[in-house]
């Protein structure tokens, strides 16, 4: 948990972080999951140059999709992770993913339901993926995190993204 006290919050230390392996190793697909304490209400971030972007299952430019959450709070934290996004290039998968369309909660708790947990992908994974990817949010509750399920097909293979821990699995 980060307090407003925190100059250097996860998000940055993740940003640094990834600013620093992408230089290393080059321009890369990114695929991120995780608990970033950030709420991000339904705002898209802007990833991606509108003039390249275009989503044949909406018939739109990227610009125009919106991105539902059942969180309407946009936090500090958030705001963090949506200049992270902008500036990396990355989408924000909740939200806009089959599966996951209306952005459920992710955090229940006594004191509130949240959206803070994320998958997040670069751009030019975004593109692959947009049309074939499946977000599972699942409503067993083991914590107050709900378990985030990512089904992706590309090139004819499937692949499955998880939170949810193996011996967790078989209750869901």
């Amino acid at each position: 948990f980060y307090t407003v006290f925190d100059i250097d919050n996860g998000i940055n230390l993740l940003e640094d972080f990834l600013v620093d392996r992408l230089s290393s190793v080059g321009d890369l697909p990114i695929l991120l999951c995780g608990d970033l304490n950030g709420r991000t209400s339904n705002v898209f971030p802007e990833c991606y140059d509108v003039n390249q972007l275009f989503d044949p299952i909406e018939n739109t430019i990227y610009s125009n999709i919106k991105r539902r959450s059942k969180d309407q709070v946009l936090n500090l934290y958030g705001k963090c992770l949506l200049n992270m996004c902008s500036s990396l290039g990355l989408c924000i998968l909740n939200g806009v993913c089959n599966g996951d369309l209306q952005g459920r909660y992710t955090f229940i708790s006594d004191f509130g339901n949240s959206v803070n947990d994320y998958f997040i992908a670069s751009t030019d994974l975004f593109e692959v993926i947009r049309s074939t990817c499946f977000l599972y949010v699942s409503d067993h509750i083991e914590s107050q995190h709900m378990p985030l399920e990512l089904s992706l097909m590309m090139g004819g293979s499937s692949c499955v993204i998880s939170n949810i821990k193996e011996r967790e699995k078989e209750f869901i």
